[in-house]
């Protein structure tokens, strides 16, 4: 219990520090990216092809985190994992995808459990 409230603030600085690194991978590989909350995990996945290419938007390659969670189980090196007993909310799509100009696709707020709003603003992307 007593460290509970550790593993939360953690884990919401690690839910920050992946959605800016998806909206810079999006930047720097000049691709669309994709986060994908699924249950507690957010996924992050890369296009192949610049944006205006047939093919895009189909997200077919996993983008590996820079150090992979180890709270994931079975190899999942482009997801990051709730710790056990941490909620983890999502206000806006289950995806949200970055583009190569940094936007989102969409406002996005998620909030870790007693944490402090993590916010996507859609016309820039910027994480806050």
């Amino acid at each position: 219990e007593l460290t509970r409230g550790f593993d939360e603030v953690g884990f919401q600085n690690a839910v920050r520090a992946t959605l800016e690194y998806a909206r810079k991978s999006a930047v720097a590989q000049r691709r669309n990216v994709r986060v994908t909350l699924t249950g507690n995990n957010l996924a992050l996945t890369i296009d192949d092809v610049g944006p205006e290419a047939v093919g895009a938007g189909s997200f077919p390659r996993i983008l590996p985190l820079p150090t992979p969670d180890p709270r994931c189980t079975g190899g999942q090196i482009n997801q990051l994992c709730a710790p056990a007993g941490a909620t983890f909310v999502l206000g806006g799509p289950a995806s949200l995808d970055f583009s190569p100009l940094g936007r989102a696709s969409a406002a996005a707020v998620y909030t870790v459990t007693n944490q402090p709003n993590i916010t996507v603003v859609q016309e820039t992307g910027h994480v806050r």
